[in-house]
C-alpha cells in the first residue's frame, strides 16, 4: 500500500502482460479495492473510468489487449491536504485561496492512498464478470 499526503495528484504507471485467450465474452474489471479520494484508470491511452466510490473497480474489458499493455492509475485526493499545509506559511507564500473560513485546526491530513493493483506485476485484483 502506498501513502501519499500532499499531493494533489500522483499518477503510477506500469505495464503488465494479458492472455486473452483465457477471457471469452466476459467483461474485465480492475479493483483497485480502496482509494483515497479519486482514481481515474488509463489502459493503452484508452480512459476506462474513474473510480471514487466502493467498489473501487472499472471495467477495462475494451482497453486490455493481448500481449504487453500499459496500466497508469491517477489518484487525486481533496484540497484538504492543501489548505492545512498551507494555513501554516505566511499570507503571500500561500498559492490556495478560498473565501470560505478555515475550517481545519487540529484536522489530520487525508491520505492519497492506492493498493497498487498491477503496479507489481500482480493481477488476482482483476476479475471477470459474465455478459449475457
Amino acid at each position: 500500500m502506498l501513502f501519499f499526503y500532499l499531493v494533489l495528484q500522483i499518477s503510477l504507471t506500469n505495464t503488465f502482460f494479458w492472455d486473452t485467450s483465457k477471457i471469452k465474452n466476459e467483461a474485465i474489471y480492475l479493483n483497485l479495492r480502496k482509494v483515497a479520494n479519486i482514481a481515474e484508470v488509463i489502459i493503452n491511452g484508452m480512459n476506462c473510468g474513474i473510480a471514487w466510490t466502493d467498489p473501487f473497480r472499472v471495467d477495462i474489458t475494451k482497453a486490455v489487449h493481448q500481449g504487453e499493455n500499459e496500466l497508469t492509475i491517477q489518484v487525486v485526493n481533496t484540497w484538504k491536504n492543501r489548505l492545512i499545509e498551507e494555513h501554516h506559511l505566511p499570507e503571500d507564500k500561500r498559492i490556495t485561496h478560498t473565501n470560505a473560513p478555515y475550517r481545519l485546526n487540529g484536522q489530520p491530513l487525508l491520505e492519497a492512498e492506492i493498493n497498487r493493483p498491477g503496479i507489481n506485476g500482480n493481477f488476482e485484483k482483476v476479475t471477470t464478470v459474465s455478459i449475457s
